[in-house]
């Protein structure tokens, strides 16, 4: 078995908490037909906690047994790694079966596959498989025939609990897309038990758009979990309004969740409910919390008594280029000094929060020196951004940290002082331009220590922006665990001809409503044994009113429209699947900017190829600045950078990104990121079939050649190729798509 080791390059994203468990007691065998292979398991009545950990009721052998029979393609002759892991959250034993063809380097993601299997009930939690070996495509398989792959798929593994499950909207992985060619149809169904969703439980299938092949699975299910009677239900209409006269709606800024458009991101004014997160009792109508704790609905209000804090206080604009590792390790030095930790200070790697409207941050960590000791973790980290040189975040990690439990030994109101003190110390630009939330969460950081979670958020123009501010942990003892500072520039509108806060509420009165929803609340660190029926808003898309024009708007600032899918104009055009794949992986500029039959520019195509070959992330700001006008504060900086490093079109001079790219172009960009550039620039001739190429040079007429005969590109029905016309986005999504196979093949790319 592989020993585990701990990776602290940390990536900043937003996520969701996934709980799956063991299936239920009373169930006593489980039969798993998969491609006319049929293996009946025993399933196992649940162990008593003395038994696990280890003593798993499922052998190493009976586990490979199982996904041998579940997964014949995937498995085949490979020799994977095994390792018991005993999951404290779900308390169980967990078999991780894992095998990938290389190690974690170069550009791409390995090929091979990770499976969890419940080790005392043998069954299959979650799988996950990246297949590299390029396969003959007739292009992408609509989303209604990888949905019916997806059903067979989970009725054959879970044949009961499919019966109990809804089909949901078309999941987002993440807020933020990340720029790789996601190049799968996703489908989600919920548990639903009397007609009611059960919160997190659930299956997640992912279908490859190509091949047609199930490439991850994820179940939640947490069958011992008691739900309650629904009886009578408060009336939601009701608790709608209360919601609204109770909480008020509260004015503030915010940046629309789009990517990065390379310069400062332009906020809007929006009146949201005043709350963080609007829950009730269906049964009694008392709001509750995200503890499933009852709270007067006036305690649950996330902002009051706004400082009057005049200005922005935007940053100054980066320097464009880094400071040198030793200016960061003196100031992670100091850090540690003000905290009274002593001892020499090594760099631990480094880490970014990707994407989004403010773009990456790079960070450096330090840490203590850990001298003699086996230990797999730093006691104590700190990120230094690597451009501006301030702190901007710090953990505290390690069992010196799992203090006691029992009561805090200080108030919420010293905890509070300590880290408003702790704000103003490392951070005083900001502290002028911070209030503090008014619902502030208990938090359970590490192990079962009991502390307090302080969020700050920024004020400018007197108006709260809570996606900036500072987050800051203190201990039950008053030591502070961590820290997260988020403060970028950004273009805010003066506050002025805003609609009254009484209109916006009678706006979102007219358009909120609540849903009934089976909620699992937390027991310490654990799910809890017994579910609550609450009421949470189910709002069809929309999440604010825009403080101008009083129309809903979603949470990526565009105006409600239900018909509009995700805001792109493509559905009528021939390459509409291809489309939405490249739209659903955040690739396409923004909808105002988009139209299928325009015109891409260098940096479109750039984007697109990189992300098609996998992630770019090793090619970025860790080496020299390959054109003179593709800086840091590009948006596609890391795919320009990525695209001459990996040698898809020559480094140096001007990039020229908004330049329109030719079919020509496209050719020669697509043969050299699958490989074939030596073969392009060979001195025999490479034939084609094209009428028009015959005054193109020898190497040019090579490189539609290849791209004939590769199957990347084709001529028009007449047989000309038309290599100096210009590539529009229908053209782009259809070639890029078709050529992943083989890309993906030659970068070692999922």
């Amino acid at each position: 078995m592989r020993r585990k080791a701990l990776c602290f390059s940390v990536v900043l994203l937003f996520g969701s908490l996934l709980m799956s468990t063991a299936a239920a007691a009373e169930q006593t065998a489980s039969q798993i037909v998969i491609k006319e292979v049929t293996v009946t398991e025993a399933i196992k009545l649940p162990p008593t906690s003395e038994e696990k950990k280890d003593s798993p009721r499922i052998s190493e052998d009976e586990a490979l047994k199982i996904i041998k029979s579940v997964f014949p393609e995937i498995i085949g002759e490979s020799k994977p790694d095994m390792q018991l892991d005993f999951e404290p959250y779900q308390d169980r034993n967990i078999w991780r079966i894992h095998y990938y063809e290389r190690m974690y380097h170069g550009p791409g993601m390995p090929a091979g596959y990770s499976v969890s299997l419940d080790a005392d009930t043998g069954e299959i939690l979650n799988m996950s498989w990246r297949n590299n070996t390029p396969a003959e495509t007739k292009g992408i398989i609509q989303k209604q025939e990888a949905q019916k792959i997806a059903e067979q798929f989970v009725q054959k593994l879970q044949p009961e609990r499919f019966k109990s499950m809804q089909l949901q909207k078309s999941p987002t992985e993440h807020y933020y897309p990340l720029p790789n060619l996601d190049i799968v149809h996703r489908f989600y169904w919920a548990r639903v038990e009397n007609g009611i969703k059960v919160d997190y439980d659930g299956i997640r299938v992912s279908v490859d758009a190509l091949s047609g092949k199930v490439v991850s699975f994820n179940m939640n299910w947490q069958p011992e979990v008691k739900l309650p009677a629904i009886g009578t239900p408060v009336p939601a209409k009701a608790l709608t309004e209360k919601a609204t006269n109770e909480l008020g709606m509260a004015l503030i800024y915010q940046v629309p969740y789009r990517n990065y458009a390379g310069k400062s991101p332009e906020a809007k004014l929006i009146y949201q409910l005043n709350t963080r997160e609007l829950m009730f009792n269906a049964t009694n109508g008392k709001a509750v919390d995200n503890q499933g704790k009852e709270k007067n609905i006036k305690d649950i209000r996330l902002f009051e008594d706004i400082p009057k804090i005049s200005g922005v206080n935007n940053p100054p604009d980066s320097p464009g280029q880094r400071i040198t590792v030793e200016k960061a390790r003196s100031t992670a030095e100091r850090f540690f000094r003000s905290l009274g930790i002593e001892g020499e200070v090594e760099m631990g790697g480094g880490g970014s929060s990707v994407g989004g409207p403010f773009g990456n941050q790079e960070f450096w960590s330090f840490e203590i020196a850990q001298k003699g000791s086996s230990r797999h973790y730093p006691g104590s980290q700190v990120g230094i951004d690597q451009t501006t040189g301030r702190v901007v975040n710090y953990y505290e990690y390690g069992p010196e940290m799992q203090a006691e439990t029992g009561s805090p030994k200080i108030s919420r109101e010293e905890a509070l002082a300590k880290a408003d003190a702790f704000i103003k110390n490392v951070a005083p630009e900001y502290s002028p331009y911070l209030a503090p939330e008014k619902n502030q969460v208990d938090m359970y950081p590490m192990g079962h220590e009991q502390g307090y979670s302080f969020h700050f958020y920024r004020v400018v123009n007197g108006i709260p922006f809570p996606q900036d501010g500072i987050h800051i942990g203190i201990s039950s003892d008053g030591k502070i665990r961590d820290y997260h500072c988020e403060w970028h520039k950004v273009s805010f509108p003066a506050v002025q001809n805003v609609i009254a806060p009484e209109e916006a509420a009678s706006k979102w009165l007219e358009l909120s409503s609540l849903q009934v929803n089976y909620f699992i609340p937390r027991e310490g660190e654990k799910p809890g044994s017994q579910a609550i029926l609450v009421y949470r808003p189910d709002n069809d898309g929309f999440s604010a009113i825009d403080a101008l024009t009083g129309k809903p708007v979603t949470n990526d600032g565009q105006p409600v429209n239900k018909t509009s899918g995700n805001g792109y104009d493509y559905k009528q055009s021939w390459a509409a699947q291809y489309l939405e794949i490249v739209a659903g992986s955040g690739i396409l500029p923004s909808p105002e900017q988009f139209s299928p039959t325009g015109a891409v520019k260098k940096r479109d195509v750039a984007r697109l190829i990189t992300a098609t070959m996998g992630n770019y992330y090793d090619y970025n700001e860790k080496r020299e600045q390959q054109f003179r006008d593709v800086n840091l504060e590009d948006p596609d900086f890391n795919a320009i950078q990525a695209g001459a490093i990996m040698g898809i079109y020559d480094k140096g001079g001007n990039f020229n990104p908004e330049q329109p790219v030719t079919r020509l172009t496209l050719a020669r960009w697509m043969v050299n990121a699958m490989g074939y550039a030596e073969i392009a620039k060979i001195n025999n001739n490479i034939a084609s079939s094209y009428k028009d190429i015959a005054s193109l040079s020898a190497t040019d007429r090579n490189y539609i050649g290849l791209a004939q005969g590769l199957g990347i590109m084709r001529g028009d029905e007449t047989g000309l190729f038309k290599p100096s016309d210009s590539v529009t986005w229908e053209e782009l999504a259809a070639v890029a798509i078709n050529s992943a196979p083989k890309m993906r093949n030659k970068n070692g790319t999922w």
